[in-house]
Order: C-alpha cells, then sequence, then structure tokens
C-alpha cells in the first residue's frame, strides 16, 4: 500500500497471498516496468543513514530494515554469486570484514545496495564489483579470534547513491560515540529458497557492549557483546556500529563469532593506523 511519498511494505500481509511480498498481484498485460529510481548524491559524506529506508519502509516484522535505512552493508559473494559473508563499506572502493571469511581462493564479488538477498524486486537495483586484492592482517592466525580482520579492494568505485553509502571510521582523535545505542546490521548467514513467502533482509541487532573491552585498557583487539534479541542470529562479517549525538555512525567492530550467547567483534579502533598504512600503496587514503 502507498502512504506518502513511501511504499509500506507490511511482512504479516505478504504472507497472506501467492504473490512475492514486494509485488502485488494482477494480469499479465498490466505489469509496470521496472524505473530506475537510484538517487544520486553530490556530497562524500560517510555515516549517513537513510530513516525509515528509502522508497519503502517495512513494518510487521522483527529485526527486518526498511530498504537501504544503513546503506553501509555489503554483502561478499564467490564467482556464482552466492552468500558467503558480510562487509562493510568504509569507503567506495575498499570494504573490510573479518578474515575468517576468505576461506575460498576464488574470485570474489562484493555487492553493494542490496537488501533482500532472495529477490531482486526492490525499487533500486544494487551493484556488483569484483575483489582486485585482498589484504589479510599479517598477525591473523586461524586458531584465534585475534587480528581477524580484512580489507578487500575493488576494481572500481560504487557509485554515489542514496542506497550505497560508507560507514566512518573512527577518527585517530577520539569522537564521542553512545555506546547504548550500538547495534549489527547485516544478513543472517544461512541459506534461503527463492519461494514467494522466503527473504533475507538486513536485519539490525541492538547489542550491549561489555564495559571493560570498551575502555579496552588491556589493548586486546576483541570488542565483546550480548544481543539484546533472543532471536538466533549469526551475521558473520557484520559491521557493529555507533551513532554520534547528531546521529552519524562510526564503525567500531566486525562480528568475529559467537561464544556462549555472546558476541566476539574485532575492534576496529585498534586499526586504523594499520588501515591507512595497508592501503596507502593502492593511492587509497582515508
Amino acid at each position: 500500500m502507498n502512504k506518502g511519498p513511501k511504499l509500506v511494505v507490511d511482512l504479516r500481509e505478504s504472507s497472506k497471498n501467492r504473490c512475492h511480498y514486494l509485488e502485488v498481484c494482477c494480469h499479465p498485460d498490466d505489469k509496470l516496468k521496472p524505473l530506475d529510481a537510484a538517487i544520486h548524491m553530490e556530497h562524500n559524506q560517510c555515516g549517513i543513514s537513510n530513516v525509515g529506508g528509502v522508497f519503502m519502509t517495512l513494518t510487521g516484522g522483527r529485526l527486518e530494515t526498511s530498504f537501504a535505512e544503513f546503506a553501509w552493508t555489503a554483502a561478499i559473494l564467490d564467482a556464482g554469486h552466492n552468500f558467503l559473508c558480510n562487509g562493510v563499506l568504509i569507503s567506495r572502493k575498499v570494504v573490510m570484514t573479518t578474515a575468517t571469511c576468505l576461506t575460498t581462493e576464488e574470485p570474489l564479488i562484493v555487492r553493494a545496495g542490496d537488501w533482500d538477498l532472495v529477490t531482486d524486486r526492490e525499487a533500486v537495483q544494487h551493484e556488483n564489483r569484483t575483489v582486485k586484492d585482498r589484504v589479510v592482517h599479517q598477525q591473523f592466525r586461524w586458531d584465534s579470534t585475534q587480528y581477524n580482520i580484512a580489507l578487500l579492494i575493488l576494481t572500481e568505485e560504487f557509485p554515489r547513491l542514496q542506497h550505497i553509502v560508507p560507514v566512518c571510521l573512527a577518527p585517530m582523535t577520539p569522537v564521542d560515540l553512545d555506546k547504548e545505542s550500538c547495534f549489527v546490521c547485516g544478513w543472517n548467514h544461512r541459506i534461503v529458497s527463492k519461494t514467494p513467502s522466503a527473504r533475507n533482509i538486513v536485519l539490525k541487532m541492538e547489542m550491549d557492549i561489555d564495559k571493560s573491552s570498551w575502555s579496552n585498557n588491556s589493548r586486546s583487539t576483541i570488542l565483546e557483546g550480548t544481543p539484546r534479541s533472543e532471536q538466533p542470529v549469526y551475521a558473520k562479517g557484520a559491521p557493529l556500529v555507533c551513532p554520534t549525538e547528531s546521529s552519524r555512525y562510526y564503525l567500531v567492530g566486525i562480528w568475529s563469532t559467537s561464544l556462549n550467547g555472546g558476541t566476539q567483534f574485532t575492534d576496529v579502533r585498534q586499526f586504523r593506523l594499520w588501515i591507512n598504512r595497508e592501503l596507502r600503496p593502492f593511492n587509497i587514503f582515508l
């Protein structure tokens, strides 16, 4: 149904008919052609969310977000376009993920601007880019969760569109973040069928961050958190973000592993110098 300038998608209503939940049943002759509705942006700001989503707002879900609400989420795919892991845009040419996501030497693809991985029926199409180079932290070991971080350098930049926006990295000087409002956004790491009722939408999971690991007096590379939701989610490689008072979002962690009901994140704040150093040979400066 339409409500003002946005389409409202109610997940509770969509299960009552045989059509796809993003479509309305009609005669084939009345079917509309998709529009190129992508909104180009002149600015190059980071960490800007689309409150309530772009073009459509989702209702009736639990953790599901609206379309492009957190436009820095990225999907890492294999050459067959199968979902492997979550990632996060830290620039229009660089995606961050965990080293444990890179289990294959086969070519990788990064998808930005997607929302439901099971369908291509969104109002605005996603963009794919091939991974040109991989940078895994030199101290990463498979038998440890320390230094579990990697950078993917793309063949070309993603365009400046409203549904594709990089997240902000914490600057060298501390920024005041609201650690009570941190959350993970990404896709559940699962396989779903492509039936009309199936979906794998970007989720938002609010997290309680362990105070001792947040202050990080031990200089550990691990940040620990506990999901506030009881719904089981495994969002490997997904970003943990926290807002400023002005609702600008900064990346503080990436989902490393789940353990005893809690989640361990790689503390991205500890790697700003490493990120800058590794990107310099590619003439990328953040």
